[in-house]
């Protein structure tokens, strides 16, 4: 069966996505830095950020205290209705 590219506006979780990479860019960091942060490749770390439902409870809440994003907003963002 042929694969098919995932349309990222269309994404289940693109603002948890959006979110994640606004805060990246207000506090100046990289993606790389992320990565060092969870202690994972960078090719893992844009992998995740692709696929944020494969992201931990554990990788989100560390993201969110480094970032310095409200707990409320990941939730808001990462709850799927």
């Amino acid at each position: 069966m042929p694969r098919t590219k995932n349309d990222p506006r269309n994404h289940k979780y693109r603002k948890l996505v959006c979110l994640i990479n606004g805060y990246v860019a207000a506090e100046g960091r990289t993606q790389r830095e992320l990565a060092d942060i969870l202690g994972v490749h960078f090719n893992t770390m844009a992998r995740r950020l692709r696929n944020p439902e494969d992201m931990s409870a554990k990788d989100l809440a560390k993201l969110g205290r480094t970032l310095h994003i409200p707990i409320e907003e990941l939730r808001d963002c990462a709850i799927v209705y």
